[in-house]
């Protein structure tokens, strides 16, 4: 079944291990008005079995966040104040030096000068890499298809469209050959979001996530997916095996609050006790 196919997937959590072993997700996320952002998706790597989380944002949002989940750490680069700019970037590759994976673009913002703070960080970071939202805004291609290093996209269709050059319709109407192709093509894993999500790798291999709940499409869903993937891939799980066990996961997590309570309208933080209800389901199965 497709429960025993992503339980195979996941890591291994010994009795006598430490945070140290489960991995450190470095966040680059954020900016003024959308702080949030980088909060749904640290916490969402925490509850999905992170060992520490930290969130990279501007300085304007670095006290605060602690205060909303103290197990979040928090760095800025000086004088960031609302946004990432240029800048920045040196800063930031510096201190996601020490992380093992990376997780960029949740609640960035769209502005000329975090597109290339964008580009440069996408350029430059060679440790794994999960790209989503206002990463993928302000990406452009070429950055894309020039790293040499594992990477995750997980876009919605308007922004693979952006990406592609190809219409929303087009891809939403061959969904699969597009994901397909793209990640062959651009050497990476993606992820096109949306009911049954499509997941494709650089090999060809085509995966579709059984999940349609109309429940995730809300404000923060994916950013609190993204701390999904991204955990996984700092616990040490490949791209590909990343993205899948994610998805499931967070689509599990919808689905098992929704039957405790079918009347029950979802926000994204509810999905924090729904993943430990998508666990307990896969470690009940045979």
């Amino acid at each position: 079944t497709t429960s025993n196919f992503i339980k195979k997937l996941l890591p291994c959590r010994p009795s006598e291990s430490h945070k140290g072993d489960f991995g450190h997700l470095f966040s680059i996320c954020g900016s003024a008005g959308m702080g949030g952002a980088a909060m749904l998706a640290s916490l969402g790597a925490i509850k999905n079995g992170t060992g520490l989380v930290t969130a990279c944002v501007p300085s304007s949002l670095r006290d605060s966040l602690p205060g909303q989940a103290p197990e979040i750490m928090t760095l800025s680069p000086p004088n960031s104040l609302e946004k990432f700019e240029e800048k920045d970037s040196e800063f930031v590759l510096e201190k996601s030096y020490t992380s093992n994976a990376i997780l960029l673009g949740c609640g960035l913002g769209v502005h000329s000068k975090t597109t290339e703070f964008v580009r440069h960080l996408c350029k430059e970071i060679r440790g794994p890499l999960l790209i989503d939202a206002d990463g993928l805004n302000n990406l452009d291609l070429r950055s894309l298809i020039d790293r040499d290093a594992l990477t995750v996209i997980t876009p919605h269709p308007k922004e693979l469209s952006r990406l592609s050059g190809l219409s929303v319709s087009e891809i939403q109407n061959s969904r699969i050959e597009s994901v397909r192709s793209m990640s062959m093509e651009w050497n990476c894993v993606i992820l096109l979001k949306g009911a049954y999500s499509v997941i494709g790798s650089p090999e060809g291999v085509v995966f579709i996530n059984p999940f349609a709940n109309p429940c995730l499409a809300t404000v923060g869903s994916g950013d609190v997916l993204s701390g999904m993937i991204g955990g996984f891939l700092a616990q040490g799980l490949r791209p590909l095996e990343a993205t899948l066990a994610g998805s499931f996961l967070h689509g599990k997590a919808a689905e098992c609050l929704i039957q405790e309570d079918p009347s029950l309208i979802i926000k994204a933080s509810d999905l924090y006790r729904g993943i430990g209800m998508a666990h307990q389901h896969l470690c009940s199965t045979s």
